[in-house]
């Protein structure tokens, strides 16, 4: 009998393996996809997802040479995306130290996709969770 119940208890232990449940009893879901400004991959950035009702858990991952994966819940997100580009310039007379190179971030990904998004998606229990982002100037 005693191995009855520790045989049923890995049955399922080995059946949670890999369903994506968080410890708040969340369940996610894998998510990729890719993300292009201005028809070229977005070499790293960063993209967050966002209940759209303003309720429950964002998620986020990096977006490395265009791509993107990570897990998130389902339902409807708002989709945040941020880009920077690191800027090598030589410090003006008044700065530290003259003449010293030093580099500096740019945000070049518009607000209307981030901070004033009009990006959404549906993440839900399907096949697949593929989004292509396809941003303009």
């Amino acid at each position: 009998m005693r191995y009855l119940f520790s045989a049923m208890g890995l049955v399922w232990v080995v059946a949670c393996i890999g369903c994506g449940e968080t410890a708040d009893g969340l369940t996610k879901f894998p998510v990729t996809g890719t993300v292009l400004f201005d028809g070229s991959p977005v070499e790293e950035g960063q993209i967050i997802f966002r209940p759209s009702d303003g309720n429950g858990h964002s998620f986020a991952g990096p977006i490395k040479d265009g791509k993107f994966s990570f897990d998130s819940s389902e339902g409807s997100k708002q989709v945040e995306i941020t880009a920077y580009k690191i800027n090598e310039a030589t410090q003006a007379e008044a700065g530290p130290i003259p003449g010293e190179t030093v580099s500096s971030r740019k945000a070049y990904i518009p607000e209307k996709y981030n901070r004033k998004t009009t990006l959404s998606i549906m993440v839900g229990s399907i096949e697949k969770n593929y989004y292509e982002f396809d941003l303009a100037p």
